[in-house]
């Protein structure tokens, strides 16, 4: 379960975000809505602890996010938070299946190549294990920040605009993948956007005011 209570969200100590009190139940999905820069991001940073909240607090699982720091905040996130950035941050230098493996490494989880295969045929990139993301497709390359994100069975899966820049049926792709990684968890998932068309997908749904 996700709780956050009494939190702004910000740089520089100014918030551009504050959140009295939401819950998001594990297993359940919201859909973070809002016009750009309306803080949507920096919610999803703030909650993954990337970002250091200008207060509040931030529960996952019963731990306070908030109160984490330096490696013990990387390491707690490595473990129980799945990350679809909105830039596909991927390690050229090396395959995509040792993409997988790293991402088992960082969370300090032994590196088990099976279950990395089997997440790279699940989402339809096995042929590719041995190559390098740059030389995949924009839709492979989507795919394999999600199958990054759910490698570690996280508790909580966060999506940054992941089908925004998408045509329609690469949008149902995207989400359909989503959903069923977080299924196969039982994470709860949280995706920010402003695109409507995956409403339909989410029980619950955050309204962020103000930006452009």
């Amino acid at each position: 379960m996700l709780e956050i209570r009494g939190l702004e969200a910000g740089y520089n100590g100014k918030a551009v975000v504050r959140l009295a009190q939401f819950t998001l139940p594990r297993g359940e999905h919201c859909l973070v809505l809002g016009a750009s820069g309306s803080g949507k991001t920096t919610l999803l940073y703030t909650i993954a602890n990337l970002l250091a909240p200008v207060r509040g607090d931030i529960v996952l699982e019963g731990e306070n996010m908030a109160a984490r720091r330096g490696r013990d905040a990387d390491s707690f996130r490595a473990r129980h938070i799945g990350i679809v950035h909105q830039t596909l941050h991927m390690v050229n230098a090396v395959s995509v299946l040792q993409n997988l493996l790293l991402t088992q490494y960082a969370a300090g989880i032994r590196q088990d190549a099976a279950a990395a295969l089997r997440w790279l045929e699940r989402l339809g990139l096995s042929a590719q294990k041995d190559e390098k993301p740059v030389s995949l497709s924009q839709g492979q390359r989507q795919r394999l920040s999600i199958a990054r994100a759910a490698i570690n069975a996280p508790s909580l899966i966060l999506g940054d605009e992941p089908t925004s820049a998408l045509d329609d049926a690469a949008c149902e792709n995207v989400m359909r993948v989503l959903l069923e990684v977080a299924a196969a968890s039982r994470a709860s998932l949280m995706v920010a956007t402003h695109d409507r068309r995956i409403e339909r997908h989410f029980q619950h749904r955050l309204l962020l005011e103000g930006g452009a």
